[in-house]
């Protein structure tokens, strides 16, 4: 299994990036329901929207479960930057 090291600012970084593109997704997607919104009625239009709503949902969920990923990434950075700050701290105390 390889190894790589990333530190915490590159991680925010990382996670912020996602989150910008998680939002423009978001946007992409309410373009597409408006668009969908303006179709002529007619037959073809019902069988669309049916698999339409379908799909909208999806695309929802994964809106919303990439926006928990990057909560997630963030409390984690969170996490091990106190653990860090705790540690130096600890060993500024001592007397090595």
């Amino acid at each position: 299994m390889a190894e790589f090291q990333v530190t915490a600012t590159e991680l925010m970084e990382k996670a912020e990036l996602l989150q910008q593109l998680n939002e423009r997704y978001a946007r992409k997607v309410q373009e597409l329901i408006l668009a969908q919104q303006r179709l002529r009625e007619g037959a073809g239009r019902a069988a669309f929207d049916r698999v339409f709503q379908e799909d909208s949902r999806k695309l929802e969920l994964f809106r919303q479960t990439v926006g928990e990923y990057c909560q997630a990434l963030q409390q984690i950075i969170a996490g091990y930057e106190q653990a860090e700050s705790r540690s130096i701290g600890i060993v500024g105390t001592r007397g090595y």
